[in-house]
């Protein structure tokens, strides 16, 4: 996280993020580097939107709560959601430190698209997941390489 003279630093209850540490920008929030105040884990907050409220979105409490519930390796965790001092909702959620998909197909080395290997692997990783979210009853109806992360585990896969 970068710290400077014209770092805006915001905060939820149980989330620490910098504005200008943006990951990703949507139509209904942008999303921040940031770290779990309880113990300093990084992780990432989704920022919704002043005019987003959950009293009227697509995102009731229920499904708030079933998402929060999932557990697989193939599907971002959420944490949970909080309410910033001037009354913006913040998603806590996993932070997948090699960027989306398409971060990654923009790299040179990328320009033909991913390696066999690679891409063999994404797409069983994706069905993996989308299998499971299935399973749970859930539909993620916004599947793109933007929302579709690349995590890189312990063995360096």
């Amino acid at each position: 996280m970068a710290f400077g003279p014209k770092s805006t630093w915001k905060s939820s209850e149980h989330y620490l993020w910098n504005n200008e540490d943006i990951l990703g920008r949507g139509a209904t929030a942008v999303v921040h580097k940031a770290v779990k105040k309880e113990n300093g884990e990084q992780c990432a907050v989704k920022v919704f939107h002043d005019r987003v409220t959950f009293h009227h979105s697509s995102v009731p409490r229920r499904e708030l709560d079933i998402v929060t519930s999932l557990n697989h390796k193939n599907v971002i965790r959420i944490f949970g959601i909080d309410v910033d001092p001037s009354g913006v909702h913040v998603l806590g959620m996993e932070y997948c430190q090699a960027g989306s998909i398409y971060t990654q197909l923009e790299k040179p080395e990328n320009t033909f698209g991913f390696p066999e290997e690679e891409f063999l692997q994404v797409l069983n990783d994706i069905a993996n997941g989308m299998h499971y979210l299935k399973q749970n009853g859930i539909i993620h109806r916004d599947i793109k390489p933007g929302n579709i992360m690349k995590f890189i585990d312990d063995d360096g896969r």
